[in-house]
């Protein structure tokens, strides 16, 4: 038996970080597969794999390959992928975990067998337990939205961490033959800090006075090695468990930290109905509107618990037991 893990090539972190919590599981991988081409997989024996996660760009792709031997759960699917052979396919490996409940209403419709089983990232602290051993006093501000930000106190946008889901690279080169410098062409791979311009800002002097310095700010996630995207999405859920809250606009900075205990609030220009039905109701969440009008009973220095603490246990537990028994039986 072989195993197998569903990567995505995006720019998203957080597309890396439902990978790393199907990965938790698996007592190796075999393979890596692409998100968005379940169906380009050729292997020579049967393939355990974990199909979490939101899909697809191509659903053309689907369904998966018959070596592929999958547990749906924690699934986000769209109308466009529930094809008639889709769906066939879907029933043939029921009950079907839907991550939000858009996806278990549309299931529903067209007599597929599912359940709410919550999000994967849920449970990131079945392996990296250890990652909230040492909580600190750090708020980190995940790609928040901008109105957003401009509602925060000064005296917390001063103390807090800035992070970004966005993979980058940034290349700097010289191509001004008369200027000496040992470094001709510089590349640096990483994630995108929340603005572009505290980079720019660092290299200010050569934008003014050295015009022939060219500079290319692009996201390259392609191109990026698997192994390094999951190492660096890991290095993010462990600042997620050791912070003391995390302020964010996106549903996967949110919940791996509810994963560990840390208080999240979530805020958003439009409420998600797609991904969000049935997930907010373990974050602190809240529209702008709501946000402006609550965020001075906010308290910054003790952030309250997550909310339904006792229901997030229920899907935790469920999650584990499905994951772990799924690996385990032949």
């Amino acid at each position: 038996m072989k195993y197998g893990l569903i990567v995505a090539y995006t720019e998203n972190i957080g597309d890396d970080i439902q990978s790393l919590a199907a990965k938790q599981f698996l007592p190796r991988v075999d393979i890596y597969v692409d998100r968005d081409k379940p169906n380009k997989v050729h292997c020579d024996e049967e393939v355990k794999i974990i199909f979490n996660g939101w899909f697809s760009h191509h659903p053309e792709n689907f369904p998966p390959a018959e070596c592929l031997k999958p547990l749906f759960i924690s699934f986000h699917a769209g109308n466009r992928l529930l094809s008639r052979r889709m769906v066939d396919y879907l029933k043939k490996h029921e009950p079907v975990g839907c991550r939000d409940l858009y996806t278990l209403s549309i299931l529903k419709k067209k007599n597929v067998n599912g359940y709410f089983s919550g999000c994967l990232t849920l449970v990131l602290d079945y392996k990296y337990k250890n990652f909230s051993n040492e909580k600190k006093d750090q708020i980190l501000i995940v790609d928040l939205d901008k109105e957003a930000l401009k509602l925060l106190p000064r005296n917390l946008l001063n103390s807090s961490r800035f992070l970004s889901h966005y993979h980058f690279k940034f290349t700097y080169e010289n191509v001004d033959k008369t200027i000496s410098s040992k470094i001709k062409k510089m590349t640096i791979y990483g994630y995108m800090p929340k603005s572009i311009k505290r980079i720019l800002k660092s290299i200010k002097y050569h934008l003014i006075n050295k015009p022939l310095v060219k500079f290319d700010f692009s996201i390259k996630a392609k191109k990026f090695d698997v192994k390094y995207k999951l190492k660096l999405a890991e290095d993010f859920i462990k600042k997620y468990a050791s912070a003391k809250l995390v302020i964010t606009s996106r549903l996967h900075a949110a919940l791996p930290a509810v994963a560990f205990g840390t208080p999240a609030i979530l805020v958003y220009k439009n409420f998600d109905f797609y991904r969000f039905d049935g997930l907010v109701n373990f974050v602190h969440n809240f529209s702008l509107r709501e946000f402006k009008r609550n965020i001075d009973k906010i308290n910054w220095e003790n952030p309250p618990p997550n909310p339904n603490q006792e229901k997030l246990k229920e899907i935790k537990r469920h999650l584990i037991e499905k994951c772990v028994s799924f690996v385990k039986n032949e």
